[in-house]
């Protein structure tokens, strides 16, 4: 196992301890300004649900006490397996009647046979990951139709406009453009995304069906502690920040002057039905289809 996993287990381990309570139950709590975040980044996944709630589904990286699971479950899924480099909190979760089935897993070694699950959703957990297409491979592997992830867009290849001005001005003076290089405390590099390298892992494999989702977020400290119902003047205050800033991003990318921040992709071993299609376009995803590889059998 990469040690860097090793090192999000012992996260983990901190988190259940004492200090950390108030902090971990609240992200349980369901009026919070954080919860409201989260659920509308989530929100595009519905339209997969509704389609039809017998599909089977597995989440990655749903360490949180299951909560991407629990998301499902509430549109409706009948069939939710809730996984994680850590089992600790899915445990509580299930003891809690939060979640039905969980397990300790790794993303770059599943336990599952081929196509086990309909679908495989991962939310924000990718690019925590040492090897996060080794990860993504296996969940396309345990997929029987396809795999969904959001995660952070790589504005270093998908530029704006705007970022894109600032690298040729800096190029003119001599100066090298901006790249984001972070690590986090446990260990890990942050991967970032784009929808070309998505397309290009589809491609990789022979497959040629992928939509896109554009979601802007952003993060307010304390989050987690802010009710949205609140009249705290400084509540109240930075719920109008972060509105204030979704509104301005969105505002942004609806006029193609910045991407958005977030990519939900939908990965597709086979073409989506008919009627997915027509669901996928109302609510707002975009579809394309890739070009097949003519050197291989149809």
């Amino acid at each position: 196992m990469q040690p860097v996993y090793d090192n999000h287990k012992e996260a983990y381990k901190t988190l259940l301890t004492d200090e950390h309570q108030i902090h971990r139950e609240s992200w349980l709590e369901q009026d919070t300004l954080d919860t409201w975040r989260h659920n509308r980044i989530r929100a595009p996944i519905e339209v997969f649900v509704k389609n039809s709630a017998k599909h089977s589904w597995l989440t990655v990286g749903d360490g949180r006490y299951g909560l991407d699971g629990a998301f499902l479950l509430g549109l409706g899924a009948k069939s939710v397996h809730c996984s994680d480099i850590s089992d600790s909190l899915l445990e509580i979760a299930f003891s809690r009647n939060l979640i039905n089935e969980y397990s300790e897993q790794n993303a770059e070694s599943l336990k599952f046979h081929d196509n086990a699950f309909d679908y495989v959703y991962c939310k924000e957990s990718l690019h925590h990951f040492p090897r996060p297409y080794v990860a993504l491979h296996e969940m396309f592997r345990v997929a029987r139709l396809g795999v969904i992830i959001t995660e952070p867009r790589d504005y270093t290849v998908e530029k704006s406009i705007l970022s894109a001005t600032r690298d040729i001005i800096k190029s003119i003076v001599g100066r090298k453009p901006y790249r984001e290089n972070n690590h986090e405390p446990v260990g890990n590099y942050v991967y970032t995304f784009s929808e070309r390298e998505l397309e290009k892992f589809l491609l990789g494999m022979h497959f040629t069906n992928i939509s896109f989702f554009d979601t802007n977020d952003a993060y307010i400290e304390g989050g987690e502690y802010i009710k949205l119902g609140s009249n705290a003047r400084r509540d109240k205050e930075l719920i109008n920040q972060f509105m204030r800033e979704i509104k301005r991003a969105d505002f942004l990318t609806r006029h193609r002057i910045r991407p958005a921040n977030l990519i939900t992709a939908a990965l597709f071993k086979n073409p989506p039905s008919p009627t997915l299609l027509v669901a996928l376009e109302r609510y707002g995803w975009k579809t394309k289809t890739l070009p097949k590889n003519p050197w291989i059998a149809k």
